[in-house]
């Protein structure tokens, strides 16, 4: 079948929209007109206590009118104000929900930072382990041990 040059808009054929499938699709990306500076946005899964944990550290809902990924996640259909999407099924059948939050981004650095603090005093620790000549324990050598950071 040759390839010919449509004429037609997308309005005069009846198209929804063009979409390209089998390539990246960013389904959970937050639209900039969503965003406010200062904030730093993540999805949470509605699945055992996660939400109530995001929102005790100091996450906070995203409410409001929005269309974020495909109909399929058929968004904000929860019957509340706050952003979410479909992203799966919970054991009992129902659609398990992604919902959209923010946080300030001094908090979140902050955080952050922390993070950091105890994932240096880990390798801190590993590498008291190491001895001079590389290897691992009192004198012994099984390999070499290093940490690098990409």
């Amino acid at each position: 079948m040759a390839r010919g040059r449509r004429s037609e808009t997308r309005e005069e054929n009846g198209r929804r929209s063009r979409r390209l499938l089998g390539g990246a699709d960013f389904k959970m990306t937050v639209p900039d007109e969503l965003k406010d500076e200062g904030y730093e946005y993540r999805w949470f899964n509605d699945h055992k206590n996660r939400l109530q944990s995001a929102y005790d550290a100091d996450w906070d809902y995203v409410e409001g009118e929005a269309h974020i990924g495909t109909s399929a996640e058929s968004n904000n259909t929860d019957g509340g104000s706050r952003i979410s999407m479909v992203v799966g099924t919970n054991e009992d059948g129902s659609p398990r929900r992604a919902y959209l939050m923010r946080k300030r981004k001094d908090w979140h650095d902050e955080d952050q930072r922390e993070k950091l603090k105890a994932i240096d005093a880990m390798e801190d620790q590993l590498r008291q382990r190491i001895t001079p000549d590389g290897g691992l324990g009192q004198g012994e050598s099984y390999g070499k041990v290093g940490i690098s950071r990409g």
